[in-house]
């Protein structure tokens, strides 16, 4: 990933966790996949709507959901 893109992966964990949905959905690629963590059980998400869907859903659920990004990478 360039480092371009990191940093438009971080505005968007960012913009996530301020709730922003209009900035996230700016930030999603057309063709944005979205995978969780196996143990979450879910199929990915695929496509800027669905991946914005997996967040939404999200907040709904949990008063305060925050992403912690461990490490990203080229």
């Amino acid at each position: 990933m360039s480092e371009g893109n990191i940093e438009v992966v971080r505005a968007l964990y960012e913009a996530m966790n301020e709730r922003d949905f209009e900035r996230g959905e700016a930030l999603t690629h057309p063709g944005a996949e979205w995978i969780s963590d196996p143990r979450v059980g879910m199929a990915p998400r695929r496509g800027r709507e669905a991946v914005l869907s997996f967040f939404r859903d999200q907040a709904e659920m949990f008063d305060d959901v925050r992403i912690e990004v461990e490490r990203l990478s080229e």
